[in-house]
């Protein structure tokens, strides 16, 4: 089934939802759905300010930053060599690795005049989830390798699959079959590897026979902890 090999960006969940809430109501014309995900970028920015309290910062130097870090109506802060370094905690809730890199992968999807953009979003998430929650670090790597490929860098893409895949040596997640999936096709592409390119896609079908159908939610989904 190619739906497990189409890399499903945050923008595509969200707009096939509310896509499948206009068959229900019958309302909505596509044109109203595309005006309507103007607002998701900003609408992930506010999952990050809310879940790391933002208004209650005790510095009010650092709330400052992290407001402007995530300033709505901004494709990225107007100073990005502010944000450059990773030694500044700015960020520090682990539950904001995953809305991290989905403001990533949906300039990518949306904005394709917004690469420097995207390339910041893609550094810092990778920067905050390799330092507050590792197991995101797959993903990162994984969007910044299909990024390399589609603006002709294949030497950087190649390696960069190769550290997603020995990241995922003995875990078989919906990110390997992606991973597998986009690292074929790339050299499948390529006369002399062409057979190389096939062996990879066939091991990703062979890996998404094995994962339960619910495998891709677990990789785009952040549930935080709660008391009750």
């Amino acid at each position: 089934c190619f739906f497990f090999f189409k890399q499903k960006t945050a923008y595509e969940m969200l707009r096939s939802l509310v896509g499948s809430e206009m068959c229900i109501r019958d309302r909505y014309t596509l044109e109203q759905i595309d005006q309507d995900f103007s607002t998701v970028l900003n609408l992930f920015k506010k999952s990050i300010y809310a879940i790391e309290d933002v208004d209650n910062i005790e510095s009010i130097e650092k709330r400052q930053k992290v407001q402007a870090l995530l300033r709505e109506g901004k494709f990225a802060p107007d100073n990005l060599l502010e944000f450059s370094n990773p030694e500044d905690e700015f960020l520090s809730n682990k539950d904001s690795g995953v809305p991290l890199l989905n403001i990533g992968e949906f300039l990518i999807a949306t904005q394709r005049d917004k690469q420097k953009e995207a390339i910041f979003w893609f550094k810092y998430a990778l920067t905050f989830n390799q330092k507050h929650n590792p197991i995101n670090l797959d993903r990162g790597l994984l969007n910044l390798a299909m990024f390399c490929n589609s603006t002709k860098q294949y030497d950087l893409a190649e390696n960069t699959f190769k550290n997603v895949l020995k990241m995922l040596e003995d875990k078989d997640r919906y990110n390997k079959v992606l991973c597998l999936q986009a690292y074929g096709s790339m050299l499948e592409k390529i006369p002399e590897r062409s057979k190389e390119g096939k062996k990879l896609i066939s091991d990703a079908y062979a890996l998404a026979e094995k994962l339960p159908y619910w495998s891709i939610k677990l990789e785009q989904l952040s549930i935080p902890t709660v008391d009750i």
